[in-house]
């Protein structure tokens, strides 16, 4: 079951583009890395607001509030290239 399901990825029309096209897989690739940036700065700024390194103007519970979303956005789109960079191997 497994290795089937394995052999269907594997021989499916989206990976075979993805690994076999020249630039799908450099952008996505690009992608994931801005998505692991964006997100690793978004909690680095929660993190430096809590230890009172920067935004220190604000309570620290609102700064957190405010990065969620964009936390969200981050991990969004590294989740979604990773999974089809994945899916492509």
């Amino acid at each position: 079951m497994l290795l089937a399901w394995c052999q269907w990825i594997e021989t499916n029309s989206l990976s075979i583009a993805i690994r076999e096209g020249a630039l799908y897989y450099p952008i996505l690739g690009t992608f994931h890395l801005l998505g692991i940036a964006w997100f690793g700065g978004m909690v680095l700024m929660g993190d430096l607001c809590v230890l009172g390194f920067g935004m220190t103007h604000e309570p620290a519970g609102e700064v957190w509030l405010q990065f969620r979303r964009w936390k969200w956005v981050g991990f969004v789109v590294m989740l979604i290239s990773g999974g089809l960079l994945w899916w492509a191997e």
